[in-house]
């Protein structure tokens, strides 16, 4: 027992031995540093954004993977000069339906093939008249930064209203995606491989004919009740991009204004060619409108537009004032079921189609020339459906080899 008793004693006192001695080099290495020059620092942890995103992004900022989800609470603006940059994996979730993002700077969405970027409604959410549905991107003015949109490998989701009936009436907001105020003066426009869906409208227009350049590759629109594509500002000044052949169209209604402006022309390098030629459609409500033209038409270099279609049907638009020779040529017309079961009821066309692929109306006015185009009419699909009914026409109808060329013509 004594020995044992010693044991315990001499124990506590090495280690209360150890103890002071750490202590006095503490106190040692932590006197005044001011004796010898030296400056203390405090050791910051780095930074981690929160996932809640503030309603201004005021200075450059990245979001990355690592800080997914980023919740929009409210509608978010970057302001005028300022890029945000959102890092490949990056999800980005509206919470409330007042949510959307305001762009007066830069949007860049750095998306790869592995590690897309998206944007939509939070999936927690229920659809319903009160949540669910947000107010989608927007380019902003006043605006400024010239690498205006950068997106690539990125989805951007609705939905953005609420339907009570589905393409007729809704409440909640109309935008998924407006690319107008992108197309600013002395910027650059990149999309690749971008999907734009389950929403009221996409608008794709430029604000200014004064914009830079752009690059359109594969971009698909599916389940879009509204598209605006007009080509007429997108063409003036030599540029290297154009939309040809790069657009997908599913369950969608689009309106295609002044779709030949530039076909006519070689001017600033259009090599006589529509700047949305060769779009697909599939499943869509289509309206070809050709208005008007800055080059007038002749046989050798008429206006003209082509594309794919799918269980589509195209309604054809012009003006009374159309002059020269105004085609829809070199395209396919196919089907993979009826008009019926293929049609979407949310496009804001859905109500306009019948059995025909192609319809040309009283707002067509005569003008327009179906050639050189395919057509495989099965699954209760017909060719054309043509009826002009104006009075002060005299309208005749010629299809010529019946799925080579379809003509029709009014006259005074």
């Amino acid at each position: 027992m004594m020995i044992q008793k010693w044991q315990t004693i001499l124990m506590f006192a090495i280690c209360a031995s150890m103890l002071s001695v750490s202590w006095v080099s503490f106190l040692e290495n932590n006197a005044d540093p001011s004796t010898d020059g030296y400056q203390a620092e405090l050791e910051l942890l780095p930074p981690k954004m929160s996932t809640n995103v503030a309603t201004i992004i005021s200075f450059n900022t990245t979001w990355t993977a690592a800080n997914s989800p980023y919740y929009l609470n409210s509608p978010v603006a970057i302001q005028q000069g300022v890029r945000l940059t959102i890092n490949p994996g990056v999800q980005v979730f509206a919470n409330t339906t007042n949510s959307s993002m305001l762009v007066h700077g830069e949007l860049h969405s750095l998306g790869t093939a592995a590690n897309p970027v998206f944007f939509g409604v939070n999936p927690s959410t229920s659809w319903t008249q009160n949540s669910g549905y947000w107010g989608g991107i927007q380019g902003q003015t006043p605006s400024q930064g010239t690498d205006s949109l950068l997106m690539r490998n990125t989805t951007v989701s609705g939905p953005t209203c609420y339907w009570y009936t589905p393409g007729q009436s809704s409440t909640g907001y109309s935008n998924l995606f407006n690319f107008q105020h992108f197309f600013r003066t002395n910027a650059d426009v990149i999309v690749d491989n971008v999907t734009m869906k389950d929403g009221k409208e996409v608008r794709i227009r430029p604000e200014s004919s004064q914009f830079n350049d752009y690059s359109i590759t594969n971009l698909t629109l599916e389940n879009i009740t509204y598209i605006q594509a007009e080509e007429s500002s997108f063409g003036w000044m030599s540029r290297t991009g154009s939309w040809r052949d790069e657009v997908t169209v599913i369950r969608s209604g689009i309106y295609m204004e002044n779709t030949v402006y530039y076909s006519s022309s070689n001017n600033y390098g259009h090599n006589y060619t529509s700047l949305f030629n060769g779009w697909s459609f599939i499943e869509s409500d289509v309206i070809l409108h050709a208005s008007s033209i800055p080059w007038s038409p002749t046989t050798t270099n008429p206006a003209w537009i082509s594309g794919s279609f799918t269980d589509t049907h195209v309604r054809l638009y012009s003006s009374s004032s159309w002059s020269g020779p105004l085609l829809l040529k070199g395209s396919t017309f196919n089907a993979t079921g009826s008009p019926s079961a293929t049609a979407w009821p949310y496009s804001q066309y859905a109500s306009q189609r019948g059995s025909a692929f192609i319809t040309a109306g009283s707002s067509s006015y005569g003008k327009w020339t179906v050639e050189n185009s395919s057509f495989a009419p099965t699954n209760g699909w017909t060719d054309i459906d043509y009826t002009l009914q104006r009075r002060s026409y005299d309208c005749a109808i010629q299809l010529v080899g019946r799925k080579q060329r379809f003509i029709h013509r009014c006259v005074d």
